[in-house]
């Protein structure tokens, strides 16, 4: 059992190392929070040199500790809205309405017929992840407000020496991801609110101009919960919904870049992090490239005469019609050919519809005829008369159609065809299939008829025949003077074995 004074020796060295531990983790949270107050924003395209930041491009951020987050007495969650100035504005900000699903689109080839200067007319706003889009370089002419810790948290807080929303410089559009240096300190709902507040501004200081809201991209998974309690991939997921429901009700427009970053189990490709030792949310050459390329394929301006050619097919006979067709994303002078569906039995008015789009959405209507029906009838016929097989009859057989029809079996007939097959010109068909009875040697017995006298006397001799089975006969008994038989005829038919029949003969009395 050890002494009271070894407990105290132990007691104050635990105490020591916890004051040297709190003090390291004050340090730490004050220089975290210095460095993220002290971002500096400067305007750069990628053919500008880079300006250095205070904190190095290729550094990772730090989250933002719990105990930071606590400012307002909310656990997780820091009030960053300046309630002065621009915030103030209650005028509703001019912007193109943006009422569909997913974020209308044209790949890079079109986007460049239409806006040859299409990124050169954009800026984009983000963090260190667009530090290293910046980089890449991979989209031409692009503006970069981007810098090392920045979010919208600090961008609303006054921190920033050039509030963001004053060096659009007249760009027309505006790309903007954040969300990195936000959710540790404003959580999901609160960045959120946090993004629209920083869009409205900058729309209210540059009117006109379009908006894209990136949805924020993933973690690895090795690193997936190791940057604080609210930045992990199911609050990303979480954040990017919400971000697009209040892009839509903003009429601006959400970009999923990160629909193209998952990997199979919903994490960011391991080959498209650059940092898997850090937070593992920064992106290689590899992970910039795939970036690019979504954004050059889903390049979007409403000011593009964006036109589309529907279709529509009705069944003549109010059948059911295939489904609508479309051609969409058309410009002015652009051509169209939709072909119409095959439908087995009709035949529609344009096989082709075709032509060339104006300025105004252009709708065709493809009408259905039913083709002409034929109908095929078999006739069964008895060649001793006897009650044929009912007709065959089926009708509503298209021209090229094939049928077969096997004919019915009758017991003791013969069939000229046994089956009835062939293809459909145009005219209706009917075959006549003749049976035939079965000749077959009879099966016979013989018919034995006695004659008797009652008195001995001597009587004629039988009489034989040889019939068929079920043959009639009738065979008259012969007469004997001064004596009657006892069956004048006999008769009936023959029956499975042979038959005899005895008929006596009586003597009349003298």
């Amino acid at each position: 059992m050890k002494s009271s004074s070894t407990k105290k020796i132990i007691a104050t060295v635990l105490a020591i190392v916890i004051a040297i531990t709190s003090f390291v983790v004050v340090r730490k949270v004050n220089k975290t929070k210095k460095d993220a107050d002290g971002v500096e924003v400067t305007v750069q395209t990628t053919s500008e040199n880079t300006t250095k930041s205070k904190k190095d491009e290729s550094e990772t951020e730090a989250p933002v500790p719990e105990d930071a987050s606590k400012a307002n007495g909310e656990k997780g969650k820091v009030e960053t809205v300046n309630k002065t100035g621009d915030e103030a504005t209650t005028s509703k900000p001019k912007v193109t309405k943006y009422t569909g699903g997913a974020l209308p689109s044209f790949s890079w080839e079109e986007a460049q017929k239409l806006s040859p200067n299409y990124f050169g007319e954009s800026v984009f706003i983000g963090d260190s992840v667009s530090l290293k889009l910046k980089m890449y370089g991979g989209l031409p002419g692009a503006t970069y407000l981007c810098y090392g810790s920045f979010g919208s948290c600090n961008a609303l807080s006054g921190t920033i020496k050039a509030n963001i929303w004053n060096c659009i410089n007249g760009k027309k559009r505006v790309y903007i991801m954040l969300g990195m240096n936000d959710l540790n300190r404003a959580g999901v709902s609160g960045s959120v609110a946090n993004m629209r507040q920083l869009c409205s501004k900058i729309v209210a200081a540059n009117p006109g101009v379009l908006i894209y809201i990136q949805s924020m991209t993933p973690i690895i998974k090795a690193k997936d919960g190791t940057n604080g309690k609210i930045l992990n991939n199911n609050n990303i997921r979480a954040y990017n919904q919400q971000l697009s429901s209040m892009a839509r009700a903003n009429g601006w427009y959400f970009v999923d870049v990160a629909s193209v970053m998952y990997n199979d189990e919903g994490y960011l490709k391991d080959e498209y992090c650059s940092d898997p030792n850090g937070m593992g949310l920064h992106f290689t050459s590899a992970g910039c490239a795939t970036w690019c390329w979504y954004l050059k394929n889903h390049c979007y301006d409403p000011s593009w005469s964006v036109r589309t050619a529907t279709v529509k097919y009705v069944m003549e006979d109010g059948s059911k019609a295939p489904a609508t067709q479309k051609a969409e994303k058309l410009r002015a002078g652009d051509s169209y050919s939709i072909a119409s569906p095959m439908v087995k039995g009709y035949t529609p008015d344009k096989s082709v519809v075709t032509g060339t789009i104006g300025t105004e959405d252009i709708e065709t209507v493809v009408t259905y005829t039913k083709d002409p029906r034929y109908t095929l009838t078999v006739k069964y016929v008895m060649s001793d008369g006897t009650t044929a097989p009912k007709t065959y009859t089926k009708g509503d057989f298209l021209k090229g159609d094939t049928y077969s029809v096997s004919s019915p079996k009758v017991d003791g007939y013969e069939v000229d065809k046994s089956n009835v097959s062939g293809t459909f010109e145009s005219k209706d068909i009917t075959v006549t299939v003749k049976y035939t009875l079965i000749k077959t040697e009879p099966i016979t017995h013989t018919l034995k008829i006695n004659y008797i006298l009652s008195d001995g006397g001597t009587a004629p001799a039988p009489h034989t025949a040889t019939l068929a089975e079920q043959e009639s006969y009738s065979i008259t008994s012969p007469e004997i003077e001064g004596y009657t038989p006892d069956t004048p005829i006999v008769s009936g038919k023959m029956e499975t074995s042979d038959i005899t029949v005895d008929v006596t003969y009586t003597k009349i009395p003298d």
